[in-house]
């Protein structure tokens, strides 16, 4: 199945021309139709630099020397997601690697499975490092909740609400264990029994705040934390 894919520009990085032009290949089977490639460490850099790269897929070992981790460095100060093709499986190595935290890494020789599976990944990392999301369950289902969705969070006993924009969850959970699994400067606690979602803000008076129509106290303790962050 190919993949509308077609506005991503990968830059392709391998020593090994026939390599590279085979991970080009799976590429354009997948539908990533802008692909660069290159075979050395300058070239790379110069493509990155000079040209706007949404993934790139690196070979840790460039002309016998770990020219790759160089460039995952790179690629981590640009913000720019990548993931390593590679032969080496050594100890050492793979911690180096680990390091930098890649989005997947791949063992040579590869399927083009193993590519397509190593991009969702470091992608879907990517992506959920700005908008976390979190899977639930509530009454024997499963559900995947973005930070973004969630309008605010109601404490019940030994229960907690999420009320999403299109839902009401009811699980098993405290507010402060739910939140440190997402990003608190945009989900805060504004009293004992509730947590909002900052962004959907519609309204704030000196001692409630109003997401939509629904009003939410704020108490003494965290009213000067909300009032810091709005």
């Amino acid at each position: 199945m190919i993949k509308e894919s077609f506005l991503v520009r990968v830059l392709v990085v391998d020593d090994e021309p026939f390599i590279a032009l085979t991970i080009k290949k799976i590429l354009t089977n997948l539908g990533y139709l802008q692909t660069d490639i290159a075979h050395s460490e300058q070239k790379a850099k110069q493509i990155i630099t000079n040209q706007k790269i949404d993934l790139a897929i690196l070979d840790i070992n460039l002309n016998g020397n770990e020219e790759g981790i160089n460039l995952a460095k790179k690629c981590l100060a640009l913000q720019i997601p990548f993931f390593y093709v590679s032969s080496y499986t050594d100890t050492k190595t793979l911690d180096k690697a680990l390091e930098t935290a890649p989005g997947a890494y791949v063992i040579k020789p590869f399927l083009e499975a193993n590519i397509y599976s190593a991009i969702e990944l470091t992608i879907g990392k990517k992506a959920n490092e700005v908008d976390p999301v979190i899977t639930i369950k509530d009454a024997g289902e499963y559900y995947r909740i973005k930070q973004s969705a969630i309008l605010y969070i109601k404490a019940d006993d030994v229960y907690i609400e999420i009320v999403t924009d299109t839902k009401r969850h009811l699980i098993r959970d405290s507010i402060k264990n739910f939140l440190l699994q997402f990003n608190e400067s945009i989900l805060i606690k504004v009293h004992r029994t509730y947590a909002i979602n900052l962004h959907n803000i519609s309204k704030a008076t000196a001692n409630s705040v109003f997401i939509g129509e629904k009003e939410i106290p704020v108490s003494r303790t965290y009213k000067q934390n909300l009032f810091d962050r709005l």
